[in-house]
């Protein structure tokens, strides 16, 4: 069976080698994904690897930890390293450790805050200020907001529902599909719907799915 041919953007400023490293996981084939969860387990240790030793760790061949780099976008071993070392350089590699069973409370406190702050510079990246800008513009012209969202998302719709009032604005949260879709059908010019999705790819927040 041939392998599915992976699209890989190279030069994505919103992404930390870790980060596509982890991302690609599941995409990568089997012998590149050993070479990944070495250096996912071992950041510092794949930094100061050669090529052979990295091959030996990860019980593949040389080539295919060259194979590995360009798959995530790096341009070489050398491209690799440099760019990971220049995360390690900065501490952007240390949410990227997985809690085992030997952590104390000390360590998974320390893993989950510095999750918590990657987490916030990666969405600080990805932000795009017109964006933000436009959205603000919409919300305070706004005559009602109705804001959509499932699960942990509904949780921060419902979260924004007490907020918003502050602004003087009427707003309601709504967590149920079929009530999503019939306020959806009585909204009127001037209201405004947010929809929240962590991944971006809920099927029942897109609307004009529903028939």
């Amino acid at each position: 069976m041939t392998q599915p041919k992976l699209t890989v953007v190279r030069n994505d400023p919103g992404l930390h080698v870790l980060e596509r490293v982890q991302g690609m996981l599941s995409l990568l084939r089997k012998s590149e994904r050993k070479v990944a969860e070495i250096v996912i387990a071992d950041p510092d240790g794949a930094v100061n690897a050669t090529v052979a030793s990295l091959a030996r760790a990860a019980s593949v061949s040389e080539p295919t930890v060259m194979r590995f780099c360009e798959a995530i976008g790096c341009d070489g071993f050398q491209g690799f390293k440099i760019a990971l070392a220049r995360e390690i350089a900065f501490g952007m590699h240390r949410p990227h450790s997985v809690i085992s069973p030997n952590d104390g409370p000390a360590e998974v406190t320390d893993k989950i805050f510095q999750y918590t702050l990657a987490s916030l510079d990666r969405a600080r990246r990805k932000l795009d200020p017109h964006q933000v800008a436009l959205a603000i513009d919409f919300l305070a012209a706004a005559r009602k907001i109705e804001f959509f969202g499932f699960g942990a998302s509904g949780i921060v719709a419902q979260d924004a529902q007490q907020k918003f009032p502050l602004f003087g604005k009427p707003c309601i949260a709504t967590i149920d599909s079929h009530q999503q879709f019939m306020a959806a059908l009585t909204m009127e010019p001037g209201d405004v719907l947010v929809a929240i999705s962590n991944t971006g790819e809920t099927e029942e927040l897109d609307l004009s799915r529903r028939r």
